[in-house]
């Protein structure tokens, strides 16, 4: 408060209420009367205190009770303010549960780890800090995040929380979080995980998804541990070709043998091959098998196939590893060619007279080939013999797309300048459509000078099953040349008789009397805020 008179000054304070309703004057001043000395100022401090979530206001008055003029002896302006309180939300997978939440990981094998990824986001107005609390001591879970987070606004943390069993058994914690200065946000979720152990499993955490591996996802079910006896073949066109390598890990102390059927399920019984499909696994390690799935007709189907699983023991204690896909070179003796001469020519010539022979190379008598190596002599020890059940998933189909667009002819553009163009191209298949646009002369004997001009985006990628894509072709010349091309996309495995996907497209350039290569300017934007 300034005093820009020659004089001291002395002045009150005062704040009036205006409607506030039940919840009183939300503001304070730090003085009610000051003295002020001539051509000097104070200040004054009003402190805002809102008790509840509001909007509330309120008139601030200076008056100089002295003071003989009524356009300055008397200050007045109004005070506003916005009631709030600091808010976390926690963001990440859905919570379940009547008493503030419940997430489960589900079964994990002991020893091994999974984590959930959450974040606490501030989408309020002031900082806020959130706090977080593991009201139970357990090995089996702990939080990957500080206990308290500060948050500016607009802020976010990652709060992630990991499941490792140590122990076979049910375990579970609460964990509470909450908001400083917030009673109203204040919430409690249990975590719940099973740990088991499986002398014998499948390793699927290490097999690579197959390009064209389903796409339906149940975001749900994708923050929880993968399953351990789920593999997905992918989705495959009809006479193509996916291979999946997963593991088959054993924990035990002693070898075990695992033998698949020979016979597979329908309709995976001619179009799955698996390598090895019978072999050893020795203590404490692991294998690795492949699964090339080669359809030959449309399929969309799932299958459990089940692995023959035995523990062994190697006679005369040698332990050897062996599959069915391990080769060794073995010699094998050919038939003599003389031998073989001499016998037609004694069923020929009856009266004993020897038939000419002609000299044999000793390459065309003998020679070596890859064999499967004997299977190790071993016994199967007495009740290990148990079935270990994976379940197959795979889908196939012919390879289709659909558009409305035949030809594009392109409006007469002036050098330098840029014209687009739209096409839609839908996938009615039900497996992923992939594709790689390329743009090349009409005839193979033109030169490819014009078709510089085009472009289409995106250029390459997949389409989704029973989706669309939308494709840009662009026309931009530079020079007036020969714009005669066609637009050809490249589909692998397309049914053969079907008519590939190619767009005919032509252009016409204009070369101006003139052209002014100047810099960019944003004089045009000046002068449309000038006015």
């Amino acid at each position: 408060i300034t005093n820009p008179k020659a004089i001291p000054c002395d002045v009150k304070f005062d704040i009036k209420a205006r409607d506030n309703g039940k919840d009183g004057l939300p503001f304070d001043l730090s003085t009610r009367e000051l003295s002020i000395p001539p051509h000097e100022y104070r200040y004054v401090k009003v402190r805002f205190r809102p008790p509840s979530l509001r909007t509330y206001s309120a008139t601030f008055e200076a008056t100089v009770p002295e003071g003989k003029d009524p356009k300055t002896n008397v200050l007045q302006f109004e005070l506003r303010g916005d009631g709030t309180a600091p808010s976390v939300s926690l963001e990440g997978p859905p919570l379940f549960g009547d008493t503030g939440g419940e997430f489960k990981f589900g079964r994990l094998q002991v020893g091994r780890s999974h984590a959930v990824d959450f974040v606490l986001r501030n989408d309020g107005i002031v900082p806020a800090t959130a706090r977080y609390e593991m009201q139970e001591a357990t090995p089996h879970f702990t939080v990957n995040c500080c206990r308290n987070i500060p948050l500016e606004p607009k802020a976010k943390q990652p709060f992630q929380v990991r499941f490792t069993p140590q122990a076979i058994g049910d375990f579970a914690v609460p964990i509470r979080v909450c908001t400083v200065h917030n009673p109203y946000e204040d919430t409690t979720i249990r975590f719940t995980g099973t740990g088991y152990i499986d002398e014998v499993s499948w390793d699927l955490k290490d097999a690579a998804r197959p390009a064209g591996a389903s796409e339906d996802v149940d975001h749900t079910a994708s923050v929880l541990p993968p399953a351990t006896d789920e593999l997905d073949l992918g989705a495959v066109p009809v006479g193509g070709e996916s291979s999946v390598t997963f593991h088959i890990s054993n924990t035990s102390k002693d070898p075990i043998r695992f033998q698949f059927p020979e016979t597979l399920p329908e309709p995976f019984s001619n179009c799955l091959k698996i390598s090895p499909s019978v072999g050893h696994v020795q203590p404490g390690a692991r294998k690795a098998i492949v699964f090339t799935f080669a359809p030959k007709e449309k399929l969309k189907e799932q299958a459990q196939l089940e692995a023959a699983i035995a523990t062994i023991a190697y006679e005369g204690g040698f332990e050897e590893d062996w599959d069915d896909s391990m080769r060794v070179a073995a010699y094998t003796p050919k038939a003599s060619a003389y031998e073989s001469m001499g016998s037609a020519a004694g069923e020929d010539q009856s009266d004993g007279a020897a038939s000419p022979r002609s000299p044999v190379s000793p390459s065309s008598r003998a020679g070596f080939e890859e064999i499967v190596p004997e299977e190790p002599a071993h016994r199967i020890l007495e009740g290990s013999s148990r079935a270990l059940p994976l379940h197959v998933q795979a889908a196939a189909d012919e390879q289709s797309f659909e558009t409305d667009t035949e030809s594009i002819l392109f409006a007469p553009t002036v050098l330098f300048q840029k014209r687009a163009h739209r096409i839609q191209v839908r996938n009615p298949s039900s497996i992923p459509l992939p594709f790689t646009w390329r743009i090349v002369p009409k005839h193979s004997g033109d030169k490819a000078l014009g078709v510089r001009a085009y472009s289409i985006a995106p250029q390459r990628g997949s389409i989704a099953p029973g989706a669309a894509q939308e494709f840009t072709v662009r026309f931009a010349p530079v020079e007036v040349e020969c714009f005669t091309g066609r637009l050809e996309c490249e589909i692998p495995k397309l049914p053969s008789g079907r008519k590939p996907l190619h767009i005919e497209i032509d252009g016409t350039a204009l070369r101006p009397w003139c052209h002014f290569e100047l810099p960019p300017s944003d004089y045009r934007m000046r002068r449309q805020s000038d006015t």
